[in-house]
């Protein structure tokens, strides 16, 4: 799974539940390398980890996960086979058993670490790296996820922070900030040269509402909805978007939500048109995304609603083209 860079990557959305029990609902998918099974990854309350058939659907096995409420899910690694957890001793990475594998020191987290922000894991494509913010110092701090050793650091300004992003080979980190003014500037940062390579004046986001999102190639940078080509400089605005972005393989689109379906906007022509899923009328709301581990797949996942039987529908598509391929129905637990 890769969508932590996009996502990347592993990207979740939700609704908060209570407040004062600490716990955040999301969902997260992961496509499996392990007899082609789809993963969804259940956060709240009563967190479960449950096993689909990737070809019919059917549930094939469900754990449920003991999580305290100081306790943070941020997600699946990219590889789909474990969970990133954060807690008061780091960040740990759970196996799909909800075994602890290890646990690497992360400085400077909140005395709640489920009040973390960003909540859903932002990561290198490999998931060796993963972004951290220490608001105590306020820097960024780039952790390797295998032995926690600190790979960099970043100076932010004084400013209010909004989004935080970091690209599939870890060269450049991005992160969006508000003054006093309300101005919201979105940076990217070379973490070789120890520079800020271009600052650029955006719309300024809900506070961590979704990562920057960079396409594999380096050249385009978004923050729906704005879309950055960091070779011309240009920013662009993408119509009706909502949520998070995810680029095509070949770097030639990008795919996001909108309130009238997936639509897929032309990054040469910056032309867009809709996607057609062929989602039953009770599943409209792309809630998780996921990219298959040789590249060639993206799926993406709608909830249903008012269905005794679904729990959502993943659709595939093709990863380079975004043509839809097939639907799959998620038996519900």
């Amino acid at each position: 799974m890769t969508f932590n860079y996009l996502l990347s990557a592993i990207l979740g959305f939700g609704l908060s539940a209570n407040v004062s029990a600490e716990f955040k609902q999301r969902s997260y998918i992961a496509l499996s390398q392990e007899q082609g099974q789809i993963l969804w990854l259940q956060t709240g309350a009563k967190s479960s980890l449950n096993t689909f058939n990737g070809q019919t659907g059917a549930l094939e096995q469900t754990i449920d996960l003991t999580i305290k409420p100081e306790q943070l899910i941020m997600g699946f690694t990219p590889d789909g086979f474990k969970i990133a957890l954060l807690e008061s001793g780091g960040l740990s990475i759970l196996h799909r058993t909800g075994k602890t594998l290890r646990t690497v020191k992360v400085p400077n987290l909140p005395k709640l670490p489920s009040s973390y922000q960003p909540a859903t894991a932002i990561t290198n494509a490999a998931g060796t790296a993963q972004l951290f913010h220490d608001a105590q110092t306020q820097q960024l701090r780039v952790i390797h996820t295998g032995n926690g050793r600190e790979l960099a650091v970043v100076d932010l300004p004084e400013a209010r922070l909004l989004a935080l992003g970091l690209d599939a080979n870890m060269n450049k980190v991005s992160f969006v900030t508000q003054g006093k003014t309300g101005k919201a500037d979105l940076q990217v940062y070379d973490l070789f040269k120890k520079t800020t390579v271009k600052t650029y004046e955006i719309r300024a986001p809900a506070t961590f509402s979704q990562p920057v999102v960079f396409s594999s190639d380096g050249n385009y940078a978004a923050l729906l909805p704005q879309l950055i080509n960091l070779q011309t400089e240009e920013v662009f605005t993408v119509k009706d978007a909502i949520g998070s972005a995810v680029f095509t393989a070949n770097n030639e689109a990008l795919l996001f939500a909108s309130k009238q379906g997936l639509q897929r906007l032309e990054l040469s022509t910056q032309q867009q048109r809709p996607l057609t899923l062929n989602l039953p009328a009770n599943c409209r709301t792309a809630i998780a995304e996921d990219i298959s581990a040789d590249q060639k797949r993206l799926a993406f996942a709608s909830l249903c609603s008012n269905d005794p039987k679904t729990l959502a529908v993943v659709s595939f598509l093709d990863a380079n083209t975004g043509q839809w391929q097939r639907n799959v129905k998620l038996a519900k637990p």
